[in-house]
């Protein structure tokens, strides 16, 4: 501040004395956002959990036993973001539900189909919708999934987000500003791509921008492209099912969050919407509702059981990801697209229903037996 003031004997003097502060700090400190590094990580203390056989979770197993290239990509200081973000463990899990089921899609499809037995994720691209800050899901795909891109997408400037620039195992760029990082190979010769969108995920635009970024000047196709979509709040869950079919996308795997406020953005008075209401309600893109989905919306609020107002909103999703909107915005059924949903019990979190909707025709098809499975995991 003191430089663009044109202060410049404070200035230089100012950073005199951080230098000396800094000399006199017994703890490290990213040379990048300067936030002060832990000893250790999250990760790494994590791992001596695995080690000593105390950890029993079976998606954090799943990691360290699985994947231990992952762990030791991820265990980087440039990664602090990832690897020492608040509630390390719960957020692991959460993000490693999506990659595992995933991985169980993919092996279930190359099951039913020869042609589909590969490895490599490569010509694959993963959208992380709401992704938030720490982009933890993101860096479990990129680490896991080799070769795979992914395209992250939050309301947070990119400044705040985890040092991926800094990793030689991967490719960085800001859609904004088009800046390119890091491009030593991985072991394969296989680069993990990610990259980040600074958008509101109710643009109405956003779709259309996500297809040129995705398809590169080429023609788009959405067979490999999976949305992912962890504990959106409220409506925003709605709003990923959106965009999962405005991309025509292979598969999206949803985890909703809380429920969206009673309030429907609903004027009686001048019977509209309030866009500032709706952004966080029920449905910001469709005005017209058909009775049919009014009632359902006011069955979840028929309890005050908060946890079974949960597995309604969860099994209401489910629903809406086998519907599509016709030109009068009301819903029909979508009979190209298969669904389940589960619960899965490792996700150390209450809000742990997953709903997986798969394209027919992609390269995922065939991987769920029909459209109303509902099983535990």
């Amino acid at each position: 501040m003191a430089e663009e003031l044109g202060k410049h004997d404070i200035a230089n003097q100012l950073r005199q004395y951080e230098q000396i502060a800094s000399s006199a700090e017994t703890f490290q400190r990213c040379p990048k956002c300067k936030t002060k590094l832990r000893p250790r990580s999250k990760l790494a203390f994590l791992r001596d959990q695995v080690t000593k056989g105390i950890e029993t979770n079976d998606l954090v197993l799943e990691l360290f036993n699985d994947h231990p290239l992952a762990v030791e990509r991820l265990d980087d200081k440039s990664l602090h973001r990832v690897n020492c973000c608040l509630s390390f463990r719960k957020e692991l899990t959460e993000s490693m539900a999506l990659v595992s089921e995933l991985k169980r899609l993919r092996q279930a499809a190359a099951e039913n189909d020869e042609s589909k037995q590969q490895t490599s994720w490569n010509d694959w691209h993963i959208v992380d919708l709401c992704s938030g800050a720490q982009c933890v899901t993101a860096a479990l795909c990129l680490s896991i999934l080799t070769g795979v891109s992914v395209t992250a997408l939050d309301i947070v400037s990119s400044n705040e987000l985890p040092h991926f620039e800094d990793v030689d195992w991967m490719t960085m760029s800001d859609v904004k500003n088009d800046v390119d990082a890091g491009t030593t190979p991985t072991d394969n010769g296989m680069l993990s791509s990610f990259s980040y969108m600074q958008r509101d995920i109710h643009d109405g635009d956003l779709a259309p921008q996500l297809q040129s970024h995705i398809s590169k000047g080429s023609s788009y196709s959405g067979k490999k492209v999976i949305v992912l979509a962890m504990h959106c709040c409220g409506a925003l869950s709605q709003r990923a099912l959106s965009l999962f079919k405005e991309l025509d996308a292979a598969a999206i795997l949803v985890m909703p969050c809380c429920l969206p406020p009673k309030n429907l953005g609903y004027s009686k008075k001048l019977k509209t919407f309030d866009p500032q209401q709706a952004s966080t309600s029920w449905n910001s893109t469709h005005i017209k509702r058909d009775d049919e989905q009014v009632k359902k919306i006011k069955k979840i609020f028929s309890t005050n059981d908060q946890d079974e107002q949960y597995r309604r909103w969860a099994r209401y999703l489910h629903q809406c990801a086998m519907l599509d909107a016709t030109a009068d915005n009301t819903a029909t059924s979508c009979k190209n697209i298969s669904s389940t949903i589960k619960e899965v019990d490792a996700v150390l979190s209450s809000r742990n229903t997953l709903i997986t909707a798969i394209r027919n025709g992609s390269e995922l098809a065939d991987a769920t037996e029909n459209n109303v499975s509902e099983e535990k995991s």
